[in-house]
């Protein structure tokens, strides 16, 4: 299902935003948190931020430039020791991640596409997006959430943001909640956010939706 913000919400460019906002409701001090796309590491920083000292935070990227950029940016916030930062392909997540962490993440983030300032040609792919997904569906605590941001306005983005619904379309109803929504955008097709959770009962669980 995808829910249409009404024209008030907001533009497309601050739909991250707003995906920090939602992130800030949902993570807590402590918690284990799974940034599958790390890009410049602006994620995980705010990721390593939520968790606290007393959390820990993994961070996937394929491309060394991105392992090397979200380095830099978690040393100069001073947040380096809360993070373990993984090279490869995020579909090679299980392999990945400590064996210990199944059932334990709080939260998995993907921000699909290209890494801004990169090479565009260097994309996020149906395939391994959704072998990535279906795998985080193992590795969610009993209360985790997937978030994922896809950009159908690049070249393949809208058959890997096509993909993705489809694939969240299939989840069990009796296990799982699912809510997109797809910001107006007179422009190229606007980016698309999903939060996907555990259908359980939280307290950190609310209502999603326009505000």
């Amino acid at each position: 299902m995808c829910t249409v913000m009404p024209p008030d919400s907001p533009r497309p460019e601050a739909l991250i935003r707003a995906v920090h906002r939602r992130l800030a409701t949902w993570v807590q001090p402590g918690d284990v948190a799974l940034d599958a796309t790390c890009g410049n590491g602006h994620d995980t920083v705010h990721l390593a931020r939520l968790v606290s000292a007393h959390g820990q935070v993994h961070a996937i990227d394929i491309q060394p430039e991105a392992i090397a950029e979200t380095r830099a940016r978690l040393l100069s916030s001073n947040l380096a020791a809360r993070v373990r930062l993984h090279q490869g392909n995020h579909a090679c997540l299980p392999d990945l991640l400590p064996p210990e962490l199944r059932g334990q993440l709080q939260i998995a983030v993907f921000n699909l596409g290209y890494r801004p300032g990169s090479n565009h040609c260097i994309i996020t792919r149906p395939t391994t997006t959704l072998m990535a997904l279906q795998a985080c569906t193992q590795w969610l605590s009993d209360n985790g959430a997937i978030s994922i941001m896809a950009y159908p306005g690049h070249p393949g983005g809208d058959l890997e943001a096509h993909a993705v619904a489809r694939w969240s379309e299939c989840l069990p109803e009796r296990d799982w909640r699912v809510w997109w929504t797809c910001p107006p955008s007179k422009r190229r097709p606007a980016p698309r956010w999903a939060w996907i959770s555990r259908a359980t009962l939280d307290p950190r669980e609310v209502e999603l939706g326009p505000k």
